[in-house]
């Protein structure tokens, strides 16, 4: 097999960015269409367009009174990022090896606001939770940039906390050139309060042309023999912002012109949640390496990874890039103290496999023969 099967692959083609350069900015049509489909899925009407997952919890978090935020220990550092930016208060809550997801919250109260994940999609116990925060007066947010599609005893991720969080970057189920995400509220009111960060925007027109580009080396990539040279060169190191100007995540607008590029997606949701599904479980039925622990599966979750934990990861790691197979490694700079033993172990042992939408069968097939064979 010729060149390296990537780790990724987004749902959009070259053509769909080329039309997308050309869409007018004076137009709401996408975005209205986009927020419209989004609505009748989640049956709601309370639907705000972002320009970032991190920027959701920003904006969130910076619209409400309370000064404590909980948040996982095993948790991307944009989520620490947003928090931080909007002058709150960390507070971590220990997580669950074998799901990645909160196991103990700390004691909460009225103050406090409380960030629950469903860590790359593997569903937490949120139902639990929900209870908690109405028994002691907290406000929950549902994390679900990894989880969007996913069920709980027929529930969509998203509808039980008064917010849930969406994202449309690359990694996740809808893309955007290159990142995007939206909001979803119980009580329409609550979108109201949040400040648009309008007067942060800079220049439409070179963000544009920036993103379309990165779009393109994602389209490029697409190619095993284009990802074993795009990859090799691809910049993964990531510094906490101390303001927002330092991130276009924060300072833009979610456009009508990637609002063009998701609705191509939206319109075959099913189907891509459906292709994502049926990978997962031939992972799981699949592998058999005992040096390799699999995550749980869930009949109705739907992930945008399939995390392993390896105990010898760098050579587990060696060995998949030697046999052409991309892998990563989940979030390795955390801001917990060490005392939170799983998350730290969790962030020293994952790695996760090709995963998402486009891969070929035979691709998927040589994954499994390679990651069964390592010793």
């Amino acid at each position: 097999m010729f060149g390296t099967i990537p780790l990724i692959r987004v749902n959009y083609t070259i053509g769909q960015l080329v039309k997308a350069a050309f869409v007018s900015e004076q137009s709401h049509h996408y975005r209205s269409q986009l927020m419209k489909l989004l609505g009748e899925y989640f049956s709601t009407q309370s639907v705000l367009l972002t320009s970032s997952c991190r920027s959701a919890i920003y904006q969130i978090v910076r619209s409400l009174p309370q000064h404590k935020v909980v948040v996982p220990a095993y948790t991307c550092e944009v989520v620490i990022e947003a928090v931080r930016l909007a002058n709150k208060e960390v507070v971590f809550a220990d997580v669950d090896k074998s799901s990645m997801n909160i196991k103990n919250y700390p004691e909460l109260d009225s103050d406090t606001i409380v960030i629950a994940t469903h860590q790359y999609g593997i569903l937490s116990e949120i139902k639990a939770l929900v209870d908690e925060c109405k028994a002691k007066g907290a406000v929950l947010i549902e994390d679900c940039a990894g989880s969007l599609g996913g069920r709980i005893d027929g529930q969509l991720t998203g509808t039980f906390g008064q917010y849930g969080i969406f994202s449309f970057s690359a990694s996740k189920t809808l893309h955007s050139p290159t990142k995007g995400g939206f909001i979803i509220a119980q009580n329409p009111e609550d979108l109201f309060v949040i400040k648009p960060l309008s007067d942060l925007a800079t220049d439409h027109g070179k963000f544009r042309l920036k993103q379309l580009a990165k779009g393109v080396g994602f389209c490029l990539a697409k190619c095993r023999w284009l990802s074993s040279i795009l990859f090799r060169f691809s910049k993964t190191n990531h510094q906490i912002a101390t303001s927002p100007n330092n991130d276009y995540s924060y300072h833009h607008e979610f456009y009508e012109w990637q609002a063009h590029v998701v609705l191509n997606q939206m319109v075959a949701l099913e189907k891509l949640l459906n292709e994502r599904k049926a990978l997962f479980k031939k992972y799981d039925e699949s592998l058999n390496n005992s040096k390799i622990t699999k995550p749980m599966l869930q009949n109705d979750g739907v992930c945008i990874r399939y995390p392993i934990l390896v105990s010898n990861r760098d050579e587990f790691i060696e060995q998949c890039k030697r046999q052409n197979i991309s892998v990563g490694t989940g979030y390795n700079r955390l801001y917990c103290p060490d005392t939170y033993e799983n998350a730290h172990a969790i962030s020293k042992e994952i790695v996760y496999l090709p995963f998402g939408n486009g891969f070929s069968k035979k691709e998927i097939e040589r994954v499994i023969s390679v990651i069964n064979s390592i010793q």
